[in-house]
């Protein structure tokens, strides 16, 4: 049992069980996989995944299986982000730390490629934009990523040229979640 199930079977909140593990009161056990327990207790929570809980399951899609009642769930999420592997942002991955310090030639070229990956039929969340440039590292640089991807894409919406792309939508906790789309093309006859 790993954390995150300790936390819910006994109503405890993550902070408290974390230093119980810390104080060693548990058994390591060497079985335990940390990611797939982290994307266990958010979708039990009914949370979406993280960007980067889906660039791990992208990358290796028999994470999917291991998360066992959730698979349905993270299944879903996996589909819902579309062909992943042929949009992969090969360069907009080094414009991310620059354009979260909010340079304008950074921004504009992160914008120039969300405007070619976003689809012409429907609206993507963040994730759908985060996991392409997520997937063009690995390791240490995705977590670097992950970590300054929300101010890049935050400042790209600040961008009077990227304004109309962006929309907010209300979600089920009375928040709004930032949706991504393609402007309506008025016809002017």
């Amino acid at each position: 049992m790993n954390i995150y199930e300790i936390a819910t079977k006994f109503d405890l909140s993550i902070r408290k069980v974390r230093r119980m593990e810390k104080a060693g009161i548990f058994k390591k056990s060497g079985s335990e996989d940390s990611i797939v327990s982290k994307m266990s207790y958010a979708l039990g929570k009914g949370n979406r995944l993280s960007a980067i809980n889906l660039a791990a399951l992208v990358e290796d899609s028999n994470l999917v299986y291991e998360l066992g009642p959730y698979f349905e769930k993270a299944d879903e999420q996996v589909r819902n982000l579309g062909n992943v592997r042929d949009e992969i942002a090969q360069d907009a991955w080094a414009h991310v730390d620059l354009a979260a310090n909010d340079d304008p030639a950074a921004v504009e070229r992160m914008i120039r490629w969300m405007k070619s990956v976003i689809p012409h039929d429907h609206e993507v969340p963040y994730e759908y934009l985060a996991v392409r440039i997520l997937l063009a590292k690995t390791g240490g640089v995705r977590k670097y990523l992950a970590a300054r991807m929300p101010r890049a894409i935050l400042n790209c919406r600040k961008n009077p040229d990227f304004a109309n792309w962006v929309a907010l939508k209300p979600n089920k906790y009375g928040h709004n979640a930032t949706v991504f789309r393609r402007p309506e093309i008025p016809y002017d006859l």
